[in-house]
């Protein structure tokens, strides 16, 4: 099973949806088994998939030490399966981070040992800033993807978000192989092809693919796939470019 995170310290740029529509596009169009992480006390994967409950196990019992197959969520999508999320996850960081008595950087990691051979991609969503969630997720990534939007601000919390990166392969995690950034969001204008012509020439790798902007996902109702709602939509296209071009690097490596 390989392991993808989805973050950026900032919001607002396309985590969820990256998540989410990569998901099911490996689920759906690749035949690829997929376990799904919300790893957001918001729970937006959680509530997508109707999972959002505080009665059954989710993030927080993983935060506690459960093992992922005590906590998995199934869908109506056959072969998309989710860990779900809720606000008790914020508690269970919290208390962990008081825990000096086991390795607290490793709690999904060690989690997702139970359910690695069941699964061909484990996709982890993550909220934006650099809690205790993150850095696990973190720590048991063979891939991050970083989506990016190409405005003013496009480049706050990057270097953080790199040195936390860097911190987390010399010490916990060697198997953390590719580090990318997605640009999302994109309008062939003067600016943005200045900022992503900036972004590619900086130290940021970037996939080839960039996600255009479309008005489609102002009524996107995010329950059925972008590829059903929308197929021909801009966005649709290049998801399915941008899930192309990522099983091409990790599957031929």
């Amino acid at each position: 099973m390989r392991v993808i995170s989805i973050i950026n310290l900032k919001g607002g740029v396309g985590k969820t949806l990256t998540a989410l529509t990569m998901a099911w596009m490996l689920a759906e169009k690749k035949n690829k088994k997929v376990l799904l992480v919300d790893n957001d006390i918001q729970a937006n994967l959680s509530k997508i998939f109707s999972v959002h409950n505080y009665d059954a196990n989710s993030m927080e019992h993983i935060m506690e030490g459960a093992s992922a197959s005590e906590c998995i969520a199934f869908t109506v999508w056959e072969g998309l399966h989710i860990i779900p999320s809720n606000t008790n996850l914020e508690a269970a960081c919290n208390e962990l981070a008081m825990d000096d008595s086991s390795n607290q950087n490793l709690r999904i990691k060690q989690s997702l040992e139970s359910v690695r051979s069941e699964y061909d991609y484990c996709i982890i969503d993550c909220p934006p800033g650099i809690g205790l969630n993150v850095i696990n997720a973190l720590c048991a990534s063979d891939d991050v993807i970083i989506p990016i939007r190409i405005d003013k601000n496009a480049l706050d919390g990057m270097e953080e978000l790199m040195d936390l990166v860097s911190e987390v392969r010399s010490y916990y995690n060697t198997d953390l192989k590719n580090v990318k950034c997605l640009i999302t969001s994109y309008r062939n204008t003067i600016m943005q092809n200045s900022g992503c012509q900036i972004l590619t020439q900086s130290k940021y790798e970037c996939f080839d693919t960039k996600i255009r902007y479309s008005e489609k996902l102002f009524d996107y109702p995010w329950d059925i796939p972008l590829f059903e709602y929308s197929p021909n939509c801009a966005a649709s296209v290049d998801y399915r470019k941008f899930t192309d071009e990522y099983l091409g690097g990790v599957e031929n490596a």
